[in-house]
């Protein structure tokens, strides 16, 4: 009772704070909530926004929602927190309840923290997704489809997670169809997001939007996922992920890299070892999932392993040459990462070592060429370490404008 007290009472002074201190702005499909000293600067831009988004997704959808919907933007985070679940620390942005909406407003987050335009988009996806399945969606469609929607709206509002992507698929760890909404209440939740979108992309390229749509309402129905994908998409859960698989193999064709194995696979290839198969493989990936997992000393099991049995592999050498490139031994890190190039390994991270030694050698034709084949090996890396950024600081220092 003690806590359904301050439940109750935060929400009774959010309620207030609505009444006293935001103005309704009435629109054709909302009835929003400014706080008063948001109002003029967000009333057009936010308006125009959120019917665009209710246009766009109304003629794809091809079903317009119960409306007016509520939407509610909050000027403090911590409001926003407590209308949603009664506490404050909710690390959200929006939420969705399918005829309210409620979110932060441009003003509660440090300036370019924080796309709102994305996460209104995304939060009116959530209005149709859930009001099509009559609520009944599960969580990896209804955040997958949001997220893909914000995707296509403008491929800058995704989430930039190729790379853990890779090292899941490299390890056969995708999240399945029938175990997927698990992985929400666990640290994979924004994978979870980002994977979701992915699906979601895959199904309406796959079957088409109408057939998603089906999904949706066939959920409204109360119907399981397994039979949902049989008698809708005429597959089942096992085929869904195995062309799911497919696909993302097909999107990852140009990345070169040693994954990141995970747990689950290295467990794998420990037993595969253990039994005589694929040994030096299996060691191989052992040595990098264990270096890579900051257990240096395994990963010299390992490698010890190899050296006994003269297995001799660029990874090895890749692997020796990054290791000794982080401990500041340079000189071995030349002769074992030029020793992974001589025998022909394509990888994005000896890419970006042999670039930068060759920036150090002031030799920035090979330079530029290792950065290039950094780009090439794994295109989607943003930010300062994007090969892309190093192929236009040289450039611009060479006066190539």
């Amino acid at each position: 009772m003690r806590y359904g007290r301050v439940w109750r009472n935060n929400i009774s002074a959010v309620m207030a704070l609505l009444e006293r201190e935001y103005e309704t702005v009435k629109t054709p499909h909302y009835v929003l909530k400014l706080h008063e000293g948001d109002r003029k600067p967000l009333e057009k831009l936010f308006v125009r926004s959120i019917e665009a988004s209710w246009k766009e997704f109304a003629e794809r959808y091809g079903f317009t929602p119960q409306n007016p919907v509520i939407f509610e933007v909050f000027r403090r985070s911590k409001d926003f927190s407590v209308r949603t679940m009664g506490t404050k620390g909710l690390p959200a942005l929006g939420v969705c309840f399918g005829t309210t909406v409620a979110m932060d407003s441009p003003r509660a987050r440090r300036p370019g923290t924080y796309n709102w335009e994305a996460t209104s988009h995304h939060e009116i996806a959530h209005v149709f997704t859930l009001q099509l399945s009559r609520g009944r969606v599960p969580r990896w469609l209804t955040e997958g489809m949001s997220s893909w929607e914000e995707r296509r709206r403008d491929e800058s509002w995704g989430r930039d997670m190729k790379t853990m992507l890779h090292d899941r698929w490299a390890s056969d760890d995708l999240l399945k169809v029938l175990e997927f909404d698990a992985a929400f209440g666990t640290p994979l939740i924004g994978f979870a997001y980002f994977q979701g979108g992915l699906v979601a992309e895959w199904m309406e390229k796959k079957w088409g939007v109408e057939k998603v749509v089906e999904v949706l309402k066939a959920y409204g129905e109360d119907r399981r996922t397994g039979e949902i994908l049989r008698r809708v998409l005429g597959t089942s859960p096992e085929d869904f992920d195995r062309d799911f698989r497919a696909f993302i193999g097909e999107e990852l064709q140009p990345m070169r890299r040693v994954p990141t194995w995970t747990e689950g696979a290295m467990a794998r290839f420990a037993a595969a070892a253990e039994k005589g198969e694929d040994v030096a493989e299996n060691r191989i990936r052992l040595a990098w999932g264990h270096q890579r997992a900051g257990r240096a000393v395994d990963a010299d099991a390992q490698l010890d392993q190899l050296a006994k049995a003269g297995v001799e592999d660029p990874r090895i050498d890749l692997l020796l040459g990054l290791r000794a490139l982080a401990g500041r031994r340079n000189q071995l890190a030349r002769k074992k990462l030029l020793a992974a190039e001589k025998a022909g390994l394509e990888d994005h991270d000896l890419y970006v070592a042999l670039a930068r030694f060759a920036e150090e050698d002031e030799d920035d034709a090979r330079a530029m060429a290792m950065w290039k084949r950094a780009q090439e090996t794994n295109p989607w890396i943003a930010g300062p370490n994007s090969p892309a950024l190093q192929l236009a600081r040289l450039a611009k220092a060479a006066g190539d404008l």
